[in-house]
């Protein structure tokens, strides 16, 4: 379980701090409207996001083997 908390960690700090500097240097070089960029920042963007959802994926798990008696269930809203 603590694995994976630091993976979740790794991953978003990777594209939070990691891809935020490569994207730094690739706006001072091309530019901020170009391509190049634009899958940087993207990148950066999915493993932020990535990083959450691991840690969202991990707590629910940790949850469930704390308190075995605990059912997760998702509704649709009306």
């Amino acid at each position: 379980m603590l694995g994976l908390y630091l993976l979740s960690g790794v991953v978003f700090l990777s594209g939070a701090i990691g891809l935020e500097l490569v994207g730094g240097v690739i706006a001072q070089k091309s530019g901020t409207e170009s391509f190049i960029y634009a899958m940087s920042y993207t990148c950066e963007e999915t493993l932020e996001m990535l990083g959450i959802a691991l840690l969202i994926y991990t707590t629910s798990r940790y949850i469930v083997q704390v308190f075995p008696s605990t059912k997760l269930e998702f509704v649709e809203s009306k």
